[in-house]
């Protein structure tokens, strides 16, 4: 479990927990804690903007707005959102270690469809490795 310890007096409570975690038990119940309020934290109080430039980002180099995306670390969905919302994705699935941050992207929805088709609970870290190629070609591939 990788630890941040430099510049934590100035992280907020919340997000200093989730840095903090020392075991994946520990972090699991920080996001579980948090889950019901990281997008008002996150963004509202503290300015993330991170996702808003994520999705931008993604949006300027894929135009095919019908393209499978996969959201690796979703979290609450503030990425999916941000796509579907400003820049018409419409095919995203979220991978996320905690289903409680899950249950806030299944919540989310744009013009009344719901911004994930897919959820999927994963640690990324179990991984040993990530690697894409395009996958599936022609678009035919599953996430």
């Amino acid at each position: 479990m990788r630890r941040l310890t430099r510049g934590l007096a100035t992280v907020p409570g919340p997000w200093a927990h989730t840095y903090t975690a020392r075991t994946k038990a520990e972090l699991a119940a920080a996001y579980q804690r948090w889950a019901p309020s990281y997008d008002a934290d996150s963004v509202g109080a503290w300015g993330y903007a991170a996702p808003a430039a994520c999705a931008a980002a993604l949006a300027r180099h894929v135009p095919d707005r019908d393209a499978r995306v996969l959201d690796a670390g979703a979290g609450t969905g503030l990425v999916g959102l941000a796509l579907a919302e400003r820049h018409g994705f419409r095919r995203l699935c979220a991978l996320d270690l905690s289903p409680h941050m899950l249950d806030e992207c299944a919540a989310k929805a744009v013009r009344g469809a719901p911004v994930y088709e897919q959820l999927v609970e994963a640690d990324l870290e179990d991984l040993g490795a990530l690697v894409a190629r395009g996958g599936g070609g022609g678009g035919g591939g599953a996430f």
